[in-house]
Order: C-alpha cells, then sequence, then structure tokens
C-alpha cells in the first residue's frame, strides 16, 4: 500500500493513474447509520479486491457478495 500511496504522490503519473483507478469503479455507495459508515465499490476495482480476499471471478465470494462488489464497513 506504501507503493501505491508513494507512486500516487509523483505529479507525472497522479493524474492519468487516478483517472484509471476511478474508471475501474462503476458505483461507489455511502450508507451512513449511528453504528457504522459502509461503503459498497461495484465495478472492475472491486472484483480486484474480491480476487485479492480469496474469491473467483466466476463464483460469489464468501462474503455473498458477486465478484463485482465488495463491502467495506468503518466503526464509529
Amino acid at each position: 500500500m506504501s507503493e501505491l500511496a508513494g507512486t500516487l504522490t509523483d505529479p507525472e503519473i497522479r493524474t492519468p493513474a487516478l483517472e484509471t483507478i476511478r474508471g475501474l469503479i462503476e458505483i461507489f455507495t455511502v450508507h451512513v447509520t449511528p453504528e457504522a459508515i459502509t461503503l459498497k465499490l461495484e465495478g472492475a476495482f472491486a472484483a480486484m479486491v474480491g480476487l485479492a480476499q480469496g474469491g473467483t471471478a466466476k463464483s460469489p465470494l464468501e462474503s455473498g457478495l458477486y465478484a463485482g462488489s465488495v463491502l467495506v464497513v468503518a466503526g464509529a
């Protein structure tokens, strides 16, 4: 992760890299409740995160989400 952060600080590649990352995210949804903030990503980026977490592109992830979406929850 630190390599990515370092790369994104390089002014020559920052803008094209961020545009590429944004292109991999189709839908970004934020749900706020008193208990937590839930972020839902859909698209190719979410599928890559799912694969990194042990899912497969052909089957639902163990969490019950499809390979094209991933949830991230932040507590209070």
